[in-house]
């Protein structure tokens, strides 16, 4: 992959000063922006029809998203119709939590069977070489949440980083180096001292993830700022070996407060400055989805546009 330019003016008439220097802001071979934040989301198609979901709320927004995240099972090919159709002519990135599970039959594989070989043939081959054949770059992330969301049978740390390391060396050997590979894991603090037992190691990993949140009543939390509810594992992050590595926030987002109508909205608006506040930050998405706790952004009219409005900041902005 060559390094992507990425042209235009910044958001909301900013200077001509910031324009020019827009101008030449560069994305690298593993798509890390030398300035601004990549903007993504995750989103469940209404009616099925994806592409049409994610373009209509580019349209709310004001701004195409960079990254459009999905998750897919063993028995889910990737990319299918409508993430080609979104992320095939380069404008958006696909990103792909792989998981071991298959959702049509109820199994989950374990992660010695993959590290053996046992889903070579039938299923990881296959991926890679539709991955080398689909020819853009995806940011790839194998069984994320590994280390907090695991089922008691698929294994440990070690483990995980062998079946890791076995999806990763396939792809090679399949010409998919258009993979980015993307280390998602929980990032909570009180996983410290089980998440490196699952770290791959530093040639197998582009980007790291984690999925930061303000649950806050839906989970009988605090309310969580934007700088408490990612700082925390930054910081982890920062003091404990993993400083150079960019980090993508692959699931963020917050609740609302039942006693606040308006807290939800601001959350978004305090965002773009917790992120300048966190400079190794190079990507976000938001988990827009009600999923035990409600996280959407594009129900109530004050939040999308807030979170909108963020997203067209010059900080975040990237114009492609």
């Amino acid at each position: 992959m060559s390094p992507l330019a990425i042209s235009g003016s910044a958001a909301n008439g900013a200077s001509t000063d910031a324009a020019e220097a827009r101008e030449e802001c560069t994305q690298n071979e593993i798509l890390v922006p030398n300035c601004g934040v990549l903007w993504g989301i995750y989103t469940k198609p209404e009616g099925g029809d994806l592409p049409a979901t994610v373009t209509g709320i580019e349209e709310d927004i004001q701004r195409p998203f960079d990254i459009v995240h999905r998750y897919h099972d063993f028995s889910s090919p990737f990319p299918d119709e409508g993430e080609q159709q979104l992320t095939g002519n380069g404008e958006r990135t696909l990103l792909v939590n792989w998981t071991t599970r298959n959702h049509d039959g109820g199994a989950r594989a374990t992660w010695a069977d993959v590290a053996s070989g046992e889903y070579d043939e039938e299923v990881i081959r296959p991926a890679a070489r539709r991955i080398a054949e689909f020819g853009q770059p995806i940011f790839l992330a194998f069984d994320h949440e590994a280390e907090g969301a695991r089922h008691p049978d698929q294994g440990d740390g070690p483990d995980y980083v062998q079946a890791y390391r076995h999806v990763y060396e396939i792809f090679q050997e399949e010409g998919a180096d258009n993979a980015i590979w993307t280390w998602i894991h929980v990032g909570w603090i009180g996983h410290e001292h089980t998440t490196p037992t699952f770290f791959p190691g530093d040639e197998y990993v582009d980007w790291i993830g984690y999925d930061p949140f303000n649950y806050y009543v839906c989970r009988d939390n605090e309310w969580r700022s934007p700088d408490v509810a990612f700082g925390r594992w930054y910081q982890w992050l920062q003091r404990n070996g993993f400083e150079d590595k960019p980090i993508m926030l692959a699931e963020y987002g917050t609740v609302a407060d039942p006693e606040d109508e308006g807290a939800q909205a601001q959350w978004y608006r305090n965002l773009v400055p917790a992120l300048e506040r966190h400079p190794n930050i190079k990507a976000v998405a938001q988990f827009n989805t009600y999923k035990k706790c409600d996280t959407r952004v594009t129900t109530q009219p004050d939040v999308l546009e807030a979170w909108g409005e963020a997203g067209r900041s010059d900080y975040v902005n990237i114009d492609r």
